[in-house]
């Protein structure tokens, strides 16, 4: 049995096949999912720019769509607001050229480790003079949140206290 789609919009590459986000530059269109006689009700916000939605008959179906334009890796905010109805969702627009999971690790990377090295990088050039950093073996806020984080939740290669305790409980 298929479930009911509670989402208002999905996405559909210009061939109009529906995709599960849209792909890294590469053009796309968020079809709205409402009535074609209401097109003119529905509002969507991309990073808090208004886009314009419109009907426009693409293989073979009456659609109402909004444009996406080319866009780089990242995250971008949308929302939608229909008859009083609003719904606001992260689009993840992944890379094509490396996996998700090098991705993720890169912008893991960027977020704990790198802002560390480069204020090293620095204070080894003389500059920050008379800041004291944290030592290569100290921790930022960060640094420790993703420590815990992956503590609690587990990696890909290891189980973390929520799995690996309710099994002991089970046992």
């Amino acid at each position: 049995m298929d479930l009911h789609h509670t989402s208002k919009f999905v996405f559909i590459n210009v061939e109009g096949n529906k995709i599960e986000a849209p792909l890294e530059w590469q053009p796309a269109y968020l079809e709205i999912l409402v009535p074609l006689e209401n097109w003119r009700q529905v509002q969507v916000w991309l990073q808090g720019n208004k886009l314009l939605a419109y009907p426009r008959y693409l293989v073979g179906k009456e659609r109402v769509l909004v444009d996406w334009e080319r866009s780089n890796t990242g995250y971008y905010h949308l929302r939608f607001e229909y008859q009083g109805e609003i719904e606001e969702q992260v689009v993840t627009v992944f890379p094509q050229k490396i996996s998700r999971e090098a991705f993720a690790q890169m912008l893991e990377d960027l977020d704990t480790r790198l802002p560390t090295s480069v204020a090293i990088g620095l204070q080894k050039a003389g500059a920050l003079a008379g800041l004291k950093l944290p030592q290569l073996n100290e921790h930022t806020l960060a640094q420790e949140m993703v420590i815990l984080r992956r503590a609690i939740s587990g990696t890909a290669n290891r189980p973390g206290l929520t799995k690996i305790l309710s099994k002991l409980a089970s046992e």
